[in-house]
């Protein structure tokens, strides 16, 4: 793993379910792992997927409403009420804080 090298790796992906997610949990257990969810309105998304003209449309929604409990993860941001650069710094700040 490109972890054991001493890199920082940014995962990707969306968690459907609580079986998904305890895997996950599994597979980086002993690395150090902030699970960070990214949220976004319904309508904001349907908007951003037609714009992209790359993405089967409705394939967010979809997503949105299997991700796993809110609870679970470490952080959450929002793209909608919040720029790239805002988020950024909530994770950063997150990350050098350790939480607090």
């Amino acid at each position: 793993m490109v972890s054991n090298q001493g890199k920082n790796v940014i995962v990707d992906t969306v968690i459907c379910n609580d079986e998904y997610f305890a895997m996950f949990q599994e597979t980086l257990a002993g690395y150090p792992v902030t699970m960070v969810r990214v949220e976004c309105p319904v309508e904001e998304l349907n908007r951003r997927e037609q714009a992209r003209g790359d993405r089967e449309i409705g394939q967010t929604v979809s997503q949105v409403e299997d991700i796993v409990s809110r609870d679970k993860y470490d952080l959450t941001i929002n793209t909608y009420t919040h720029s790239k650069k805002e988020n950024a710094r909530y994770i950063v700040e997150f990350l050098t804080t350790g939480g607090r």
